[in-house]
């Protein structure tokens, strides 16, 4: 017994004594971004975090009673933040399989008030496209690959297709691409013309996303100016728009939209939902991608708005088809709030809990993604348009600006096997 108290006593001493040692030499050391015990929110590790187990719990205030979801503290590397401007978009394409993430970030180019005249023409043509790579791959937490210098003013909307294939939108050149990464220096598809917005077939004002579906077609919220979603076919083709801009603040009805931001679909369940972010709520339209009957292209289904659990802009949507799970990401008009991602029952619209975090970055988060696998397992990605003041500039790789949670929904016990 006294043996066991002394090894008991031994192991807190040892314990306590690498605990001051790494809070007198932190900042030398080269560790993983998250939250630093001293209050200061900018995304450091604290000594007993990074003595904790990997996964961080993220059911917030207990709302999540059927799933388990946790984020993976030490994703990516601190090191990756030395390559990314304000983070735009995630994407992924297998995650489970690769784990690859793809980043889509703006270097040094910033939107405030003075970036696009009252006709949202794009004032700073004359500096020329983003020196760097915007395109950035992750593999297991490491930049492994980067993409596409030279080539991007503004980069808004990023999306993996089902065949691998990149697409990016950018906001001052209106404009939509598609990428082989096989052979990036060339787009396989333009859309738009650059540095002119407009509203017809062939033009787009500030697009802010594209999905694509495994036949081909593909879907566009052209967001800031037009408040409009477009169908393609498989070639660019215009098959279907829909969407007008919002009157009734409000209780707008069901087409009017206040800038639809992000998209996701369901392939499973012929839907499409938006997140229409000024309206805070998320709109869900058949969209008609098996049956090929433009009929019920963009039939209104049900919005996500009353059952918010708080109420803010809707920034982003993400489905894991498997258990028809919708995840919204809901900020703050002011971003001064907190931001959150809530989850819902696609075929119920019920509520089913909400993912959160503490740090202050997560504020200005701005677009998730998702991937599941078809055992059930999960990840979804965040990605925040932070940027450290010059006061922070020396702890910029310490703020965390990317987030990923796994999760995995409970199966009933009857389905268990044992």
């Amino acid at each position: 017994m006294m043996g066991r108290c002394q090894s008991n006593l031994l192991q807190y001493f040892w314990l306590n004594f690498i605990i001051a040692l790494f809070g007198h030499v932190q900042g030398q050391l080269n560790y993983y971004g998250y939250q630093n015990d001293d209050g200061d929110g900018y995304g450091e590790f604290s000594p007993e975090q990074l003595f904790a187990p990997e996964d961080v719990p993220s059911n917030c205030d207990d709302t999540i009673t059927d799933m388990d979801v946790s984020m993976i503290s030490r994703w990516p590397s601190k090191t990756v933040y030395q390559h990314f401007g304000p983070i735009s978009a995630v994407a992924m394409h297998n995650l489970q399989k690769s784990n690859k993430v793809y980043v889509l970030h703006r270097g040094r180019s910033v939107w405030n008030s003075s970036t696009f005249d009252d006709n949202n023409v794009y004032q700073y043509q004359g500096q020329g496209p983003i020196k760097d790579e915007v395109l950035a791959l992750i593999s297991d937490g490491k930049l492994q690959e980067a993409y596409l210098k030279d080539t991007f003013y503004l980069p808004h909307g990023l999306t993996v297709d089902p065949e691998g294939n990149i697409w990016i939108t950018d906001t001052a050149m209106h404009q939509i691409f598609k990428f082989s990464l096989d052979a990036p220096e060339k787009p396989l598809l333009v859309l738009g013309e650059k540095f002119v917005p407009g509203n017809d077939s062939k033009h787009f004002c500030k697009p802010t996303h594209v999905v694509v579906s495994r036949n081909g077609a593909f879907f566009v919220s052209d967001g800031y100016c037009n408040n409009r979603i477009i169908k393609f076919d498989k070639t660019g083709v215009v098959k279907k728009q829909w969407g007008k801009p919002t009157k009734n603040f409000e209780s707008p009805d069901r087409f009017e939209l206040n800038l639809p931001h992000h998209m996701a679909l369901s392939e499973k369940l012929n839907m499409l939902c938006v997140a229409d972010r000024e309206n805070h709520r998320v709109v869900c339209y058949d969209v008609g991608v098996w049956s090929g009957n433009e009929d019920t292209t963009g039939t209104w289904l049900f919005e996500i708005k009353d059952q918010l659990a708080r109420d803010g802009p809707v920034y982003a949507v993400a489905i894991a088809e498997r258990d028809d799970i919708l995840f919204v990401l809901v900020g703050s008009p002011d971003e001064k709030g907190p931001s959150d991602i809530q989850m819902f029952d696609l075929r119920t619209q019920n509520y089913l809990g909400t993912i959160c975090t503490r740090e202050p970055s997560f504020r200005k988060a701005h677009v998730i993604a998702t991937s599941q696998e078809a055992s059930g397992h999960g990840s979804l990605v965040a990605c925040s348009l932070f940027i450290p003041e010059d006061t922070l500039k020396d702890k910029a790789e310490q703020i965390r600006r990317l987030w990923r949670f796994d999760y995995e929904k409970w199966q009933p016990e009857e389905d268990m096997l044992f």
